[in-house]
């Protein structure tokens, strides 16, 4: 009984295994055979409880990623070129103990140089401090979309600047002299329960990483923060 009991949890043991295989893609070129390469297939036995149209739903999709492959050529140079690191600009300006800080530590870490930082460099801050200030120096341009906010969705509510990790969306009240002398195409509305004032969300560019958590946060019915 004990045996029969193990050969029945290593058959079920066994069943729930990937099952692997794999597809060889080719083009034919004049007539030649040209294996462009393998992918490989997996079909969970989870899966085929849902039936063959999912299972077969995966495998399309594999099919699919495998077919549009798009070659892309690169100069011939870069086989040997050598690599000259992150581009850091130059830092000027400002309290003297920011702009130590961005030159000395925040500039190499940045450059993923961090590892070649002496220990004495950071006796300055040794019970973990570092100035504040630090991030005007610190404009990446690291995303690919950005918040744009719409102003007639906009309940003022201020939450999507609460969430905002790099503080780049920030909620603004202008007077209409203020609002006249601002960049163009500011857009502003009445602020609510300030007679006579206008408000605007300013947004930016360069300090957002496109995380998307103003959008999830925005309460209204209709977004009023899109991320493009």
């Amino acid at each position: 009984m004990r045996y029969l009991l193990i050969v029945i949890i290593f058959i079920i043991g066994f069943s729930a295994l990937p099952v692997w295989a794999m597809d060889c893609y080719a083009e034919h070129e004049g007539g030649n055979t040209v294996v462009i390469g393998y992918v490989p297939r997996i079909s969970i036995p989870s899966n085929g409880k849902k039936g063959d149209k999912i299972v077969q739903m995966n495998y399309d999709a594999i099919d699919a990623g495998a077919k549009q492959v798009v070659e892309i050529e690169v100069p011939e140079s870069w086989k040997s070129c050598e690599d000259e690191g992150l581009f850091t600009p130059e830092v000027k300006g400002g309290k003297d103990d920011v702009v130590a800080f961005v030159k000395n530590i925040q500039s190499k870490v940045n450059a993923q140089e961090g590892n070649t930082l002496p220990v004495s460099t950071f006796t300055d801050y040794a019970d973990g401090s570092t100035p504040s200030g630090s991030a005007a120096y610190e404009k990446r341009g690291i995303a690919v979309d950005i918040p744009v906010w719409q102003s007639e969705n906009c309940i003022q509510c201020n939450r999507c600047a609460y969430v905002c990790p790099h503080a780049v969306i920030r909620p603004v009240a202008l007077t209409e002299d203020e609002l006249a002398k601002a960049p163009e195409g500011t857009k502003a509305i009445d602020m609510i329960g300030m007679p006579g004032m206008k408000f605007t969300m300013t947004v930016s560019a360069y300090d957002c990483t496109g995380c998307g958590s103003c959008v999830n946060v925005c309460p209204g019915s209709t977004s009023c923060t899109v991320i493009s």
